[in-house]
């Protein structure tokens, strides 16, 4: 899973993706940013952290995953991983400003 950072929408990744070519990968924006539909409230980092893990069950990925992200996006991969422990692989990347979570 691909995420990128508040207020950037899909084509930050793109580059990523590409360079990628062969593994599959997961990227959305998150609720409120790029092309999704606006946000009547903004959740925590958990919060969305379950929004996330819950698109993966929806998209019936059940294995552990891979999680990057760049900026805010890394924020949430780093919360991705410490709350769904089980869920994620040894490839949690994050590239993020510094900030509590």
């Amino acid at each position: 899973m691909f995420r990128n950072g508040i207020g950037a929408n899909l084509e930050l990744l793109l580059p990523f993706m590409k360079a990628m070519s062969g593994i599959p990968i997961v990227a959305f924006d998150v609720p409120g940013c790029g092309g999704s539909a606006h946000a009547r409230f903004w959740p925590s980092f958990s919060g969305y952290a379950k929004f996330a893990v819950g698109l993966l069950d929806q998209l019936g990925i059940v294995e552990r995953f891979d999680v990057a992200g760049v900026s805010w996006g890394g924020g949430l991969a780093q919360t991705i991983a410490r709350d769904y422990p089980s869920r994620v692989g040894p490839g949690c990347q994050c590239f993020r400003v510094a900030s509590p979570l």
